[in-house]
């Protein structure tokens, strides 16, 4: 459900800066690129080195808004609306 959101608000802030990376948790990586292709054009990188554990994520969506600077702003867990995400993506820009 939130990936189409994602993907309309990444075309609309990228030239402000704004990186969308999703992190694929699945198993079948090469399904799931399959399917992206053409849906998605942020990259999609697939979770081979436990970055979802290290960042503590048990629930999907789960999104990290991270600052120019690497910080961590605000972690969102669950899907909670397109405005949402703007309002966070705007909170980082």
């Amino acid at each position: 459900m939130e990936v189409p959101h994602l993907e309309a608000l990444y075309k609309k802030y990228h030239d402000q800066g704004l990186v969308v990376l999703g992190l694929s948790i699945d198993q079948e990586y090469d399904s799931l690129k399959r399917v992206a292709q053409g849906l998605i054009s942020y990259p999609v990188l697939k979770d081979s080195q436990n970055t979802s554990r290290r960042y503590g994520v048990s629930t999907v969506p789960s999104n990290f808004y991270i600052d120019r600077l690497g910080k961590v702003n605000k972690a969102d867990v669950g899907f909670h609306g397109e405005f949402s995400l703007e309002n966070n993506i705007k909170d980082i820009l």
